[in-house]
């Protein structure tokens, strides 16, 4: 992700990101889900909240940090660089917005639309669902033992994935991963965070289809993710590089 915020006279007024799947990223093997990568050492490039750019330009020492990192550096910054100039349009037009009507205007616009969407959320899935819950035990494997897993975590397993999916009355959803089986050295664990990333995707394909999903369509969203287990490890060491496996 490139996040860039977005500043009005010296007040933070927003921010503006874009996400770009990279094709490669330094991993144990080529490629940007490494499966084979049990542990967060081995799982290639990793940033957290790490500034990328000053005065829309980035820095060396990022830059020189990709080259070294990952196998495809040149399409790693093309891309980095194409999303840099993505948020620079996008601060643009919003200041453009801003200049035309006044920050009172815009701050106001946007609380507008993140309600909005949140009603507009609940009313579609109150038009198109039934409220109750749908109960779904399945199972999923995961196979290293003739992986490039080190031997220390090439075991084959497999984890219990228990969900049970709410519709309210009121139009909101819980997904509920009670009983879900243990973390373990693998790269399917995952997250919380990733879990509603994961819920963002398959809502915005399906029912939140109008262009116009915000933070109000996850207003309406619940998860509950039980503390040590493949859906929130305890342990920061973990690989997670293949999460997107079992929940899509």
């Amino acid at each position: 992700y490139d996040i860039m915020p977005i500043f009005w006279k010296g007040e933070l007024v927003g921010w503006v990101g874009t996400v770009i799947m990279e094709p490669e990223q330094g991993a144990l093997a080529p490629g940007c889900m490494p499966s084979a990568a049990t542990e967060r050492f081995v799982e290639g490039l990793r940033f957290s909240a790490e500034k990328s750019a000053v005065n829309d330009k980035h820095l060396k020492a990022f830059e020189r940090r990709i080259r070294l990192g990952c196998r495809m550096s040149d399409l790693f910054l093309l891309d980095r660089k194409g999303a840099l100039a993505a948020d620079i349009k996008v601060r643009d037009e919003i200041k453009k917005i801003i200049s035309e009507f006044g920050i009172g205007y815009y701050i106001k616009a946007v609380r507008e639309l993140i309600e909005m969407e949140k009603r507009a959320q609940l009313e579609r899935v109150r038009g198109r669902a039934v409220p109750g819950k749908s109960h779904s035990m399945t199972t999923y494997e995961i196979y290293l033992t003739r992986s490039l897993a080190p031997p220390h975590h090439a075991f084959d397993r497999i984890t219990l994935v228990p969900l049970d999916f709410h519709i309210r009355s009121d139009g909101s959803y819980l997904l509920d991963f009670d009983g879900a089986g243990s973390w373990a050295w693998h790269a399917s664990n995952i997250s919380p965070s990733a879990l509603a990333g994961t819920a963002c995707l398959l809502l915005t394909t399906t029912i939140a289809y109008n262009g116009k999903a915000n933070q109000g369509t996850m207003l309406t969203f619940e998860i509950n993710a039980p503390y040590d287990t493949f859906v929130y490890p305890s342990s920061p060491n973990v690989a997670s590089g293949m999460f997107f496996a079992w929940p899509c």
